[in-house]
C-alpha cells in the first residue's frame, strides 16, 4: 500500500528551508519520505545511503546539514526523525485507510450546499452580494494568522494569546516566521521560555552536530 506524509504549502516561506541549497533541500525531501516508510524514524544509515543515491559518508553529511538547519532531530536512542514529526503526521491518516475518502466527500457535500437551495431561500454567491452592512464590516482575519494563534496555543498554552502577539510583532508581522519559530519552540523542554527569548532577541542558536563516525552520527 503507497504510504503519504504531510507537506504544508507554508514550507515556501520557511527559512530554514529557504537557506538550503539545492541539493540539501532535495535531500530533505527524500528523507521526509524514507521516515514516512520507517514510520516517522529514519533506518540504518546504509539505507538511508541508499535511498538517497549515495555513499554512505556523503548521506551522513547531508544528514547532518539537517540536523544542523533544525530540519531533523536525533532520538534518545541515536536515531534521526524530522522535526516536530508527530505534531504534523497524523496518525489517523494512515490507520484510518477511509479518511481521504470521508473528508473529500465532506467537501463535495459542503460546496453543493453553497449553492443550491437552503431552507427555500436560494443562496446568492458572495459575489453577487453587496449590501451595505458587508461594505462596513471590518476584514477577516487572514487564514494564516488565525492558524498561527491555533497552533500557537497548542504549543504554549491557552492563554498564550498575548505570547503569540507579541511574537509576531517581534517578526515584523510575518506570519511565516512567527509560525516557524513556533514550530521551533514545539520541539523545545520549554516552548514559553524559548519563545520569550526570541522575543527578546535571544534565540538560541543550532548547536553543533557530531561527525560522521562508524556508520552513525
Amino acid at each position: 500500500m503507497s504510504r503519504w506524509w504531510r507537506a504544508y504549502d507554508e514550507a515556501v516561506d520557511d527559512p530554514k528551508l529557504i537557506l538550503l541549497g539545492d541539493k540539501a533541500h532535495r535531500a530533505w525531501f527524500n528523507l521526509m519520505c524514507v521516515a514516512s516508510l520507517h514510520e516517522g524514524v529514519l533506518p540504518d544509515i546504509k539505507i538511508v545511503a541508499v535511498k538517497l543515491r549515495l555513499p554512505p559518508q556523503r548521506a551522513a553529511a547531508a544528514l547532518a546539514e539537517l540536523v544542523a538547519a533544525g530540519l531533523f532531530d536525533r532520538r534518545e536512542d541515536g536515531r534521526f526523525e524530522p522535526h516536530n514529526w508527530n505534531g504534523r503526521q497524523y496518525k489517523s491518516d494512515v490507520t484510518d485507510p477511509t479518511n481521504a475518502t470521508r473528508q473529500q466527500r465532506y467537501r463535495d457535500r459542503h460546496r453543493v450546499t453553497e449553492n443550491t437551495v437552503t431552507e427555500g431561500v436560494t443562496v446568492t454567491p458572495p459575489r453577487e452580494q453587496n449590501t451595505e452592512a458587508e461594505k462596513n464590516a471590518a476584514p477577516a482575519a487572514p487564514d494564516a494568522e488565525v492558524d498561527l494563534f491555533r497552533r500557537g496555543k497548542e504549543v504554549l498554552g491557552k492563554s498564550a494569546g498575548g505570547l503569540i502577539k507579541q511574537l509576531l510583532t517581534a517578526k515584523d508581522g510575518k506570519t511565516n516566521l512567527a509560525r516557524a519559530a513556533i514550530e521551533q519552540a514545539a520541539g523545545k523542554e520549554n516552548p514559553r521560555e524559548y519563545v520569550g527569548k526570541i522575543i527578546r532577541n535571544q534565540e538560541p542558536q543550532p548547536g553543533q552536530v557530531s561527525h560522521y563516525v562508524d556508520g552513525r552520527l
